[in-house]
């Protein structure tokens, strides 16, 4: 694995989103700066957000959002001004917005999920018995990946029906989804790296991974960029067999894939981003 390019921030990132279409990426910062790069790996746009708590990016990358503290979502156009602001209450803390950007789920400290249009209209809602941390809609598939406190994962629709849940013996780090074959990969920190199908259980763990802080994958699956502890990240295939690995001399915050696996994108805490290539 090899570095291919840089760029600095102001601040750290701890978020990066690649849009599968258009292969943009979205950053943003801890002091809530938001970047939006273009396929060249140039600035296209930003912006500051602040009290920002998350960002992300619609699969197509038409839009970006991002989730302020006060349950403010705002979502983007491609010059990061707003389009359109949503009121979705102060206990808010989590959010994804679907491929196209046509329906959008947030989370509550409360446990409750709530769906909302692209438009803005609030929809259906489902209780959680926990409050839900992290959230992933499938690209090819109508459903929604979850993960909560104390290891609660599971999957619901837009209808406001849980598909299913299940409870594991981990803490469970940020989902990423696999778009065309709509299996999910989530790091479950000293307990490794598991993945769920797309109609969830039983889920897999991953050979050879004892720790994994977060993970990235292609749109097929067949490619995952794995962050260790620090600086550390390795490739693997879909069978979790080694390709390649890389150890950067700075804490790793973010990791991102672009659709096809040719590079990931490293967010550092040294506020670099860093777009690495796998061996040819």
């Amino acid at each position: 694995m090899k570095i291919a390019g840089g760029r600095s921030l102001p601040h750290a990132p701890i978020g990066l989103s690649i849009g599968l279409e258009q292969s943009v990426l979205l950053v943003w910062d801890r002091n809530g700066g938001v970047t939006l790069f273009n396929q060249a790996a140039e600035i296209q746009a930003s912006a500051q957000f602040p009290r920002l708590i998350q960002g992300s990016l619609s699969a197509d990358g038409s839009t970006p959002a991002v989730l302020l503290a006060n349950g403010t979502l705002l979502l983007l156009r491609q010059d990061l001004s707003v389009r359109l602001e949503i009121a979705a209450g102060e206990t808010s803390r989590a959010f994804a917005i679907d491929n196209h950007g046509h329906h959008l789920a947030i989370s509550h400290s409360t446990g409750e999920l709530c769906f909302w249009s692209g438009l803005g209209q609030k929809g259906k809602r489902v209780e959680l018995p926990r409050p839900a941390i992290h959230l992933a809609f499938a690209v090819e598939h109508p459903w929604l990946a979850f993960t909560a406190e104390s290891g609660l994962a599971g999957c619901a629709d837009i209808n406001g029906s849980i598909r299913w849940r299940e409870g594991l013996a981990h803490n469970l780090g940020p989902i990423s989804m696999a778009g065309g074959s709509g299996h999910w990969f989530v790091p479950c920190f000293s307990g490794g790296l598991i993945r769920f199908g797309p109609l969830g259980p039983p889920h897999v763990s991953i050979k050879g991974i004892t720790i994994c802080r977060s993970v990235a994958v292609n749109h097929t699956g067949s490619r995952l960029f794995v962050v260790g502890n620090h600086g550390d990240i390795s490739i693997l295939d879909d069978t979790g067999k080694p390709v390649s690995s890389l150890t950067i001399p700075a804490a790793i915050t973010a990791v991102a894939s672009d659709p096809l696996g040719r590079f990931a994108v490293l967010g550092l805490e040294d506020k670099r981003v860093l777009w690495v290539h796998p061996p040819s």
